[in-house]
């Protein structure tokens, strides 16, 4: 019995010494990533100064969440010259982030703006079977006198 009783202290002795474990609810967590919102958008356009040519980083990073590229294709590049260009989106983003992105990005007034939901479409490669994968696209109206700069020259 003596082997049991030098294990029984030992184990007794380093929980006697292990102090209690802090309680962490005091610990301040990271606030969640600031989403896409009408504040956050508001607040954008609050800090813009009129008549400023450069883009403050918060406007291109709210806008940078609505816009994934120019869609560039024969179709699309032809409306051009009518004043239309098209935008893939990210999914879920209004018509109303669309147009204040463009504006805010590209520095030029929208009339108008519709929004295409591109369905997914099933593709074969010999035996293989896929799918593109689905996404939104905007065709954006500009007022007259405003133009962008799609494709460089």
């Amino acid at each position: 019995m003596p082997i049991l009783k030098h294990i029984f202290t030992k184990r007794n002795k380093k929980i006697a010494g292990h102090p209690k474990k802090k309680d962490d609810s005091f610990v301040k967590k990271p606030a969640p990533p600031k989403e896409f919102t009408k504040e956050a958008l508001s607040e954008s356009k609050s800090k813009k100064k009129s008549g400023a040519s450069v883009i403050k980083s918060d406007q291109a990073h709210v806008a940078h969440n609505v816009i994934v590229r120019p869609h560039i294709s024969e179709k699309s590049v032809s409306k051009n010259t009518e004043g239309k260009y098209v935008f893939e989106i990210y999914s879920g983003v209004s018509k109303k982030d669309v147009t204040s992105a463009i504006e805010d990005l590209y520095g030029v007034k929208v009339e108008k703006v519709n929004r295409i939901s591109v369905k997914p479409k099933n593709k074969r490669y010999r035996r293989d079977v896929g799918s593109k994968p689905r996404h939104d696209k905007a065709v954006v109206t500009l007022k007259e006198g405003h133009g962008i700069e799609v494709l460089p020259q």
